[in-house]
């Protein structure tokens, strides 16, 4: 909520969670208000549908963590 969406990676076998913040496209100075369904595709693609956001049409939005 308020641009603070983050993604948490836990990793079995691994003891640490790691968090990546702040989800924000630098180009459009946007962040996704809430994400309600996310996908991976074959290359670790991630695909994250935005609803609700109250100030401009949603977004599916993109990201790649890094390996």
């Amino acid at each position: 909520m308020d641009g603070d969406t983050q993604i948490i990676r836990w990793r079995p076998g691994r003891t640490a969670v790691e968090t990546f913040f702040p989800l924000r496209d630098l180009e459009l100075r946007e962040s996704p208000a809430r994400v309600h369904d996310i996908a991976v595709d074959a290359n670790h693609q991630l695909y994250l549908g935005e609803n609700d956001n109250h100030f401009r049409s949603s977004y599916l939005w993109t990201a790649t963590l890094p390996e």
